[in-house]
């Protein structure tokens, strides 16, 4: 009784984020900035759900499970929380379009010389892969508890191919911006690194979080994904302290690169940049390192929000603040544009959080994430 009240009240969250959004999308208006808010919205859930496989499920590849085989045991969870998460990412996109309905023309004309298009493929294929995963990983546990052994190797190439294809899909994602050159700011390679290396921050805090819910009465696994899911965070961080650097010591010597972001270290924009710099740079990675000495679960879902909520704002920085400064060589100044999120943004964006939260939710409800349980109905629902 209760699991079906749960259900139900999950699905209740879902009909209204679909909703939200759909009111969002009648009230959208056009401003100066052309890539807003939902832009690195749903960037964010794209990067978190890559993120999530590959810190959790790439390590296998290298003969690491965890030392009694943790991970392992994470598989299924990592799967669904991966999978799930990309769906808002799509319905963010959808409705960001000024005709979603004309989306399915990126896939028929396909343009392989468009980073966008490349996007849109690759979105497609990781959640293929995620859900084939997710699905042998099922089929393959509940086989193996009748005494059927599986083949591996399935396991090892299934693992590779999602490796393979979720490194891309954040390797283009950052090259949609590297490649342009009308915003100096965005131009360049290191985008890439920073968008991986935030994607693992996001996908460990994500992960971090889920796990401690969804295995709060099993101790050996939320002790591991403390530490692990801690040590990734504080790693990640340090790591993206010096490529955010780099990047902007590069832009230094660049004065239309500079002219964007001289506006996050001392403009319109310093006081997010610098509180998120605080969050993300010292309080998240001094509350994980607890987590990782003190295998305290609360710390590091503590950790996890922060970082959360660090990394969409540095996507949102990065995304924004480019498009809101132009350098006017002739006059030698820099001229600002005006950005603030509309109502319609808003509504769309809190429709897509209400769904991603509502789909791990019911994911967890519907099938057999954790490693005693079993499938029992239509081979992949508990």
């Amino acid at each position: 009784m209760r699991r079906s009240f749960a259900i139900i009240s999950v699905l209740v969250v879902l009909i209204l984020g679909l909703i939200l959004g759909a009111i969002g999308l009648s009230k959208k208006e056009v401003g100066e900035v052309s890539w807003g808010i939902l832009v690195p919205g749903y960037m964010f859930f794209a990067m978190t759900a890559a993120g999530a496989a590959l810190v959790t499920l790439a390590p296998s590849l290298f003969g690491y499970e965890g030392s009694s085989g943790e991970l392992k045991s994470l598989r299924k969870l990592a799967l669904w929380f991966a999978a799930g998460t990309l769906i808002p990412s799509w319905f963010l996109i959808l409705l960001d379009l000024s005709r979603p309905a004309k989306f399915v023309d990126i896939f028929i004309g396909f343009n392989p010389s468009s980073r966008i298009a490349w996007m849109a493929a690759l979105y497609s294929m990781t959640f293929v892969v995620l859900i084939i995963e997710l699905l042998y990983a099922i089929i393959k546990e509940e086989r193996t508890a009748e005494g059927l052994t599986g083949k591996s190797a399935w396991v090892i190439t299934l693992t590779l191919i999602g490796t393979v294809v979720e490194l891309m899909l954040i390797s283009n994602l950052s090259q949609v911006f590297g490649v342009i050159q009308t915003f100096p700011a965005w131009h360049g390679a290191y985008l890439v690194p920073i968008f991986i290396v935030t994607s693992f921050m996001l996908g460990a805090s994500g992960m971090g979080i889920f796990v401690v819910l969804s295995m709060k009465n099993r101790e050996k696994e939320t002790k591991f994904a403390a530490s692990y899911y801690g040590k990734m965070i504080i790693s990640s961080s340090l790591v993206l302290a010096l490529l955010l650097f780099w990047a902007m010591l590069s832009a230094y010597f660049d004065p239309e690169a500079w002219a964007s972001f001289s506006q996050m270290l001392k403009g319109s924009y310093s006081a997010m940049f610098w509180c998120a710099a605080v969050l993300g740079f010292l309080i998240s990675p001094t509350v994980a390192g607890i987590a990782v000495r003190r295998k305290n679960t609360t710390a590091i879902v503590a950790s996890s929000i922060i970082s959360l909520l660090f990394g969409f704002t540095i996507l949102y920085l990065i995304v924004v603040v480019p498009q809101t400064v132009y350098f006017d060589v002739l006059a030698g100044v820099v001229n600002e544009r005006v950005y603030s999120i509309g109502a319609g943004e808003l509504l769309i964006a809190v429709g897509g959080l209400l769904i991603w939260l509502s789909l791990i939710s019911l994911g967890y409800l519907l099938l057999p994430l954790l490693p005693e349980e079993r499938a029992k109905k239509l081979l992949i629902f508990k």
